[in-house]
């Protein structure tokens, strides 16, 4: 079986009859490219409704709490305007920002906005979509929204179209990597190779492959190796080496991101503690 995966000197991960357009695709276990299907229309429309719901209900509650206080006329009016934008512009902003593109309603319908790579939504990207968000939705009672849903592929609103992002159907489950070790013959290149976060989906479909490799016909399973090597081979440099077999640069190369990841949370920890006995010692105390 491990002869079936070896590529030859040379041979290039992607065969030439076969490419992976994003990394949103999905192998599935009979080799079939699938993408993370869009979400729908009808998807769209119910979890913005959620999400409205969601915000303009504390939203109205705090405008009832200001209409109770004895503000000038002014000062009340700078208060619902400014109790306004918090829930239909910076809240849903900043929701997107820390769920990186999810909100209550795409959650509970199992739906999350991602770039158009697939990839994560950035902060400027959030940010815009709530701006634009504010006309579409809130100012044109959603009719622009709606007609940009009806009319695009996707199910984009005109927030997504200007910032380039999509709804997409997400899949249930964490990225935690399990305790992959790095084969021998590639432990000289693992020890010199710089890697960068792998895209979340192209991480799921690797972990999928390894779960269900040993239920594979041995051409399905070069073939889906092959291809995930293709794709993440660009999220390593260098390149591994000719010849090195697809399913074990994939196993050294989540080995890579499970330490890089590990160091990275172990430095973070390190900074928190220290920070936090610094803010634990009064400022006139000596250290």
């Amino acid at each position: 079986m491990k002869d079936s995966m070896r590529s030859t000197p040379g041979e290039k991960y992607a065969e030439p009859a076969k490419t992976w357009h994003s990394a949103a695709e999905i192998i599935t276990g009979e080799a079939v490219a699938l993408e993370l299907p869009p979400a729908t229309v009808f998807s769209r429309l119910i979890s913005g409704a959620i999400d409205l719901v969601c915000f303009a209900v504390p939203m109205l509650y705090l405008d009832y709490v200001i209409s109770n206080i004895p503000f000038s006329r002014a000062t009340e009016v700078s208060a619902y305007i400014i109790n306004t934008l918090i829930w239909i512009c910076v809240v849903p902003a900043l929701i997107g920002i820390v769920t990186k593109g999810f909100s209550p309603g795409k959650r509970l319908l199992g739906y999350r906005i991602v770039s158009g790579d697939a990839g994560a939504v950035t902060i400027r990207q959030n940010i815009l979509r709530s701006l634009v968000g504010i006309s579409e939705i809130w100012l044109m009672a959603g009719v622009p929204a709606f007609i940009s849903l009806a009319c695009t592929r996707r199910a984009r609103r005109m927030g997504d179209l200007l910032s380039g992002t999509y709804a997409v159907k997400w899949p249930k489950g964490t990225l935690k990597i399990p305790a992959f070790d790095v084969p021998g013959a590639l432990e000289p290149w693992a020890a010199a190779a710089q890697t960068r976060p792998l895209a979340e989906p192209l991480q799921l479909h690797i972990l999928n492959h390894f779960r269900t490799r040993s239920s594979l016909a041995p051409h399905i399973r070069r073939s889906q190796a092959l291809l995930l090597a293709a794709t993440a081979e660009k999220f390593v440099s260098p390149a591994p080496p000719p010849g090195t077999p697809a399913e074990d640069f994939l196993q050294a190369l989540l080995a890579l991101r499970r330490k890089t990841e590990t160091e990275k949370n172990e430095k973070s920890e390190i900074r928190r503690r220290r920070l936090e006995k610094r803010l634990s010692v009064l400022p006139y105390v000596r250290q």
